[in-house]
């Protein structure tokens, strides 16, 4: 599995994926420490008085505050302990880390933001949740493409991709230890019926259905 002090596995995913739940539940199964990006930023956005959205609009012209996250992720990178970092862009910072990916139907990815009801992210319906979702995933997106010339709707770029949509947050995290224990007898890319139309008589692995990673630098499904 590697060396207990370089070993790091990164949770990136798109929002209302579960990032956050799957890394506790994988914490639970290894003894890791989770650290979480989002924590940061939910306390920066807090000590400034403004949305998480508002956050990511001034961050699109104010450096200082990617710069600060992009600090704390790179110095992790020489971790003496197993991490579980949760974070969109921890797989970039730390390149020798395993990458998980999680992916999500959007529809159910507002549900979920909706019913955690969140003092930062509240939303009179699931409706209004997903669009929220959508437009806060595009601004961060806009942001890391300006500022670092990278993709991460770009599957490519991950060790697993991995459907929250259908299972619960310890299967997931099952799935990912059993992953990151035999990375190579596990498919990259499983997914869900609600996101991939399978094939007949197709063999699933875990519940979901493997698939091979696009050619494209940008999945068609997310991209």
């Amino acid at each position: 599995m590697g060396k207990a002090s370089t070993f790091i596995v990164t949770v990136s995913g798109l929002i209302g994926s579960g990032k956050t739940s799957v890394c506790r539940e994988l914490s639970s199964l290894t003894g890791w420490r989770v650290v979480s990006a989002g924590t940061i930023l939910r306390k920066m956005a807090e000590d400034r008085g403004v949305s998480l959205i508002e956050l990511n609009q001034i961050a699109k012209h104010d450096d200082s505050i990617d710069k600060f996250i992009d600090a704390q992720l790179i110095a992790l990178g020489d971790s003496a302990e197993p991490l579980i970092v949760d974070s969109r862009l921890a797989w970039h910072f730390i390149p020798s880390a395993y990458k998980v990916h999680l992916v999500v139907d959007p529809v159910i990815a507002g549900e979920r933001v909706f019913g955690a009801a969140r003092s930062d992210e509240s939303y009179a319906t699931a409706e209004e949740a997903y669009r929220a979702n959508a437009q806060r995933q595009a601004i961060e997106n806009d942001r890391f493409e300006h500022h670092y010339n990278i993709h991460c709707d770009d599957w490519n770029n991950y060790s697993l991709i991995l459907d929250s949509s259908t299972l619960t947050p310890g299967k997931l995290a099952a799935i990912m230890l059993e992953a990151v224990q035999a990375p190579d007898q596990m498919p990259r890319c499983l997914l869900s019926e609600r996101l991939v139309q399978p094939h007949e008589n197709e063999e699933r692995v875990f519940g979901l259905f493997a698939r091979a990673l696009p050619e494209s630098a940008v999945s068609e499904s997310h991209g």
